[in-house]
């Protein structure tokens, strides 16, 4: 932890600790940098950065600008005009996907008037998400080739090469991973929304469904950048108009509808579900967009009606093998159900993948 406390005329405080907006009295603005080690550096991938290489910028509402450059090489002093003002205080001015490319700092309005001079206080952190692919022989065989293509929301794209063990880095938005067949149609393989201070790492394969095949989550909390892990098979086929689990929770009141999720568990309190056996509910199970994700916005109960095939054939308590399987239930979807918020009733039908 490094702090550094410096005295200005007229702008700026800068902490990466806090965020705030104090008035003082006398039009002398304060700066503090402090840059908590476990922000930016994490797993040994990214050392701190300079901050005295940060590019600030000051520049008025109207389009003055009254300091662009290092942060490093800012004047002592800087005297604006009352009026409001966009500062931005970033480590690379490169927001556009790119390799080996964290952008840390902030961006923030402020007004500046004549009742009081203002402190203000940067909230240092990841702004962009950093993606990283790993890919298997079932996914390199199935798409042959050199690679894939990324795209972000606003259609700018880069290659990433199946050999490249860099991290690539987008701004927060949604990200497309296209295939480009060999007559240069593209296709889309998997859409991922990403947000700011993720790391995300994609193992992608390629074949039939089957329980044993993984999909799965894991979050780092020991930084405050979110590390993830997550497995993708390509191979998924599901039938037209077949919702995910979020949004068959959001569709209450639907009738016969389709949902395809991973059975995760069962017993469900208002705190907690069971997700390895014993078992003791035969009446429902729990399905996930994910087989590790609890959350329970992102859960399901799906009711399995008595004396039904579907009873026999998915509670837990006589199959706790099917923890993991992926399913396709039709059903109604109900408001209210086993503590988890919207729920799947009346189920008429399920499909095992297998």
């Amino acid at each position: 932890m490094k702090r550094l406390i410096i005295v200005l005329a007229g702008l700026l405080e800068l902490s990466c600790q806090s965020l705030s907006v104090d008035e003082m009295q006398k039009g002398k603005l304060s700066f503090y940098l402090d840059f908590p080690q476990g922000e930016v550096v994490a797993k040994g991938v990214d050392e701190a950065p300079d901050t005295n290489s940060f590019y600030l910028s000051v520049v008025s509402s109207s389009g003055r600008v009254y300091y662009e450059g290092l942060y490093g090489q800012r004047p002592k002093s800087l005297t604006v005009d009352y009026g409001e003002y966009r500062l931005s205080l970033l480590s690379t001015t490169n927001l556009e996907p790119s390799f080996s490319n964290p952008c840390f700092g902030d961006i923030k309005q402020i007004m500046i008037d004549s009742a009081a001079d203002t402190l203000i206080l940067f909230n240092c952190k990841q702004m962009n998400s950093g993606i990283k692919f790993t890919f298997a022989e079932s996914f390199r065989n199935r798409f042959p080739g050199s690679g894939i293509t990324l795209r972000d929301n606003n259609s700018k794209v880069l290659f990433y090469a199946y050999n490249e063990r860099r991290y690539a880095y987008f701004m927060p938005g949604t990200i497309d991973v296209l295939y480009t067949k060999s007559n240069g149609e593209d296709t889309l393989l998997l859409r991922r929304e990403i947000v700011e201070k993720q790391m995300l790492t994609l193992n992608l394969s390629y074949s039939p469904l089957h329980k044993d095949i993984s999909s799965f989550i894991r979050i780092g909390l020991d930084t405050t950048r979110y590390w993830n892990n997550k497995d993708y098979n390509i191979g998924i086929s599901l039938p037209q108009g077949t919702l995910s689990v979020a949004e068959a929770k959001a569709a209450v009141g639907e009738k016969g509808v389709m949902v395809f999720g991973y059975i995760v568990g069962t017993d469900a309190t208002a705190n907690s579900i069971r997700v390895g056996p014993p078992f003791s509910s035969d009446t429902y199970i729990i399905i996930g967009d994910s087989r590790s994700d609890f959350n329970s916005e992102r859960l399901m109960a799906v009711e399995l009606p008595s004396k039904s095939q579907i009873r026999e054939d998915l509670n837990l308590v006589s199959h706790p093998e099917l923890v993991g399987a992926a399913v396709i239930l039709t059903g109604d979807i109900v408001e209210s159900y086993q503590s988890l918020g919207s729920g799947l009733k009346n189920t008429k039908a399920y499909t095992l993948l297998e």
